[in-house]
């Protein structure tokens, strides 16, 4: 078993740098890859899978397929990790970075009342560094100097 394992989801830079259609067989086939790869992260972790949490606010992806797997969430054993102390103070960031261009993520800018979307009962993890980093440096020490896993990070 992983300690934590980072999970990214297609946010719309990568789906528009990589030209995927949104609608159709393309969008259906990687819907279902997402889906079938969060539920092997739930299967192979001890701890939490974790996602940046600006991933799943903003991939079209992330928010359906979690909500879906909702049981795993409520129990603990989903991370968002940030570099906000929480949702409230991640919501002000993202206000500012977009502000020029509120379009391009609408969620963060929508009135209190209809930001439920906003809430997840996942756990909040502060990051120090980038979330990538601190997640991997985590699964590192969470792994025995026998594993099998250790042995495929260090063949990288």
């Amino acid at each position: 078993m992983i300690g934590k394992i980072l999970l990214h989801f297609l946010d719309n830079e990568l789906i528009t740098l990589f030209g995927i259609k949104q609608s159709g067989k393309i969008s259906k086939k990687i819907y279902q890859e997402l889906r079938l790869s969060t539920r092997l992260a739930f299967l192979l972790c001890s701890d939490k899978v974790v996602i940046p949490a600006s991933n799943y606010f903003e991939s079209p992806f992330a928010k359906k397929i979690l909500d879906e797997l909702q049981e795993f969430s409520e129990f603990g054993y989903l991370g968002l990790i940030s570099s906000s102390m929480n949702v409230l103070e991640f919501v002000e960031k993202k206000k500012e970075q977009y502000s020029t261009d509120r379009n391009r993520y609408p969620i963060y800018f929508k009135s209190l009342e209809s930001q439920s979307s906003l809430s997840i009962s996942a756990t909040w993890i502060p990051r120090n560094k980038s979330a990538t980093e601190d997640i991997t440096q985590n699964w590192i020490t969470n792994i025995d100097n026998s594993s099998i896993w250790k042995k495929f990070w260090f063949f990288r």
